[in-house]
């Protein structure tokens, strides 16, 4: 199901920070932090594992990946921050091989964009920057 979570992902993250906020910068970035983090991270994973599992060096790529995308999208910089460590720690604790084995029942897929957006928004709502 995880070819399915990320497209449903993205239609509440783009009505909501795209048409309702309009922020299509940080909304975009909410969905980055999923396709390119968690691209990266698989591609780290084989090389380094071998497997499917998660790993340190897995959610330190993750966690790069989104510091760049929030470096490049999202203001001020501290907010995209924590954003990209809220978006690493769903990476690592949802899915599959999940390290949180409660939270298996949760992809990734969907989590990832679902969090990155809530963290974001939540966050730039509280400081007043909407």
């Amino acid at each position: 199901m995880a070819e399915v979570w990320f497209p449903l992902a993205s239609i509440p993250v783009i009505g909501m920070g795209w048409i309702w906020l309009d922020k299509p910068l940080i909304a975009i970035s909410c969905l980055l932090f999923m396709a390119w983090g968690d691209c990266v991270t698989g591609i780290v994973r084989s090389q380094v594992y071998g497997k499917a599992v998660k790993g340190l060096w897995g959610s330190v790529a993750m966690f790069g990946t989104c510091l760049i995308i929030a470096w490049c999208f999202i203001e001020p910089f501290w907010v995209g921050a924590v954003t990209a460590l809220v978006a690493t720690v769903t990476e690592w604790a949802c899915g599959d091989v999940s390290k949180i084995r409660w939270l298996r029942w949760a992809d990734d897929n969907l989590m990832i964009p679902l969090t990155s957006c809530g963290t974001v928004f939540g966050v730039l709502a509280l400081i007043g920057g909407l």
